[in-house]
């Protein structure tokens, strides 16, 4: 769905960089899956993907109840920090991992290389309740 998405050019340009950044997550969480853990089933990939969805659907509905532009960045720098704060792959190609990370043109900063199960769970248990 993400790639169709990514390439209707009727689209919001900001829902199509969205679609993009997760079919490239995907991409890159099915290549590293298969070259670091090749017995691994598909399911292990598709609960990375699915928290991946929610992790981005979490964050929208963050950025959209933050009304002031601080407490909009602080929901940025929260979600981005969760996406470093817990690698995957342990990758050290770091122009690829952070290639969406520090491009101010994408909502969707964060680093392909995060374990978004980990990532959606630190950021659940942050207190939002401050964020109006």
């Amino acid at each position: 769905m993400s790639k169709e998405v990514a390439n209707d050019e009727k689209k919001d340009t900001e829902l199509r960089k969205i679609a993009q950044f997760k079919v490239d997550e995907l991409s890159y969480m099915a290549i590293k899956t298969r070259e670091l853990m090749p017995d691994s089933s598909a399911a292990v990939l598709d609960h990375q993907a699915l928290a991946m969805y929610e992790f981005i659907n979490m964050y929208m509905d963050k950025l959209a109840i933050a009304k002031k532009k601080e407490k909009k960045e602080l929901v940025k720098y929260y979600f981005k920090q969760a996406s470093t704060n817990n690698p995957r792959f342990q990758d050290t190609d770091l122009e690829l991992t952070q290639a969406y990370y520090n491009n101010d043109g994408y909502l969707t900063q964060f680093s392909l290389d995060t374990d978004w199960q980990k990532a959606l769970l630190e950021v659940k248990k942050r207190n939002w309740s401050n964020l109006r």
